[in-house]
């Protein structure tokens, strides 16, 4: 756990140069009046890409990280079912029992430390997905492919710290826990809305 969060560490200083990247962008592209230099444009660029590529390094090491954690433990770190947790039968531990709004169809895990630390896990990488997004929909000629998986990604990860969710919110130490981790969902699927009616085809011909 210790290692994961030294990694997460790495985060916040690169969000801060993503926004000061932006807030270049924009201060170049006023004060210039809206024609920017071939130089300025190329620089610009190179900043995101370099700025894109610290992203992948911290991802990758996030990556890592959990295939570790896959290889240290001797079953699967979660898994799906369509199966009703019967109320009398616990198999995550006698304190927390998770209450599932949807009966039919949950994540499990072995208990529920090991979900707050897949969701901990989970929020860092869609904190960085989101910011890897922003940048990438900046340079959509270069990067349209590896948006695409991103968005995917993050849709994905988003989805699976909702369905942990009641792992934690069972108790109180995991309620508190998992309040930034949801607290990032919402700003995804806040920031997908937008996107999604910002990029769509009728507001393209609407501009």
């Amino acid at each position: 756990m210790e290692f994961l969060h030294d990694i997460a560490l790495q985060i916040p200083g690169l969000f801060y140069q993503t926004d000061r990247w932006f807030d270049g962008r924009g201060n170049s592209a006023f004060n210039n009046s809206n024609q920017e230099t071939s130089d300025s444009t190329d620089q610009n660029l190179e900043l995101a890409l370099s700025l894109l590529n610290d992203y992948r390094v911290i991802f990758n090491q996030l990556e890592d990280w959990e295939s570790n954690w896959k290889a240290s433990e001797q079953g699967p770190l979660y898994w799906h079912s369509d199966i009703p947790m019967p109320s009398k039968f616990v198999d995550v531990d006698s304190i927390c029992i998770p209450s599932f709004p949807d009966e039919t169809y949950q994540i499990r895990f072995q208990n529920t430390q090991k979900a707050g630390l897949a969701v901990t896990f989970w929020s860092y990488r869609l904190e960085l997905l989101m910011q890897m997004i922003k940048l990438q929909r900046s340079l959509l000629d270069i990067q349209a492919q590896s948006l695409g998986k991103n968005l995917a990604m993050a849709e994905e990860t988003a989805c699976l710290i909702l369905q942990a969710a009641p792992y934690l919110t069972c108790c109180f130490e995991g309620a508190v826990a998992s309040k930034a981790p949801l607290r990032t969902v919402s700003r995804y699927f806040e920031l997908a809305a937008w996107e999604k009616e910002f990029y769509s085809p009728s507001a393209s011909i609407s501009t």
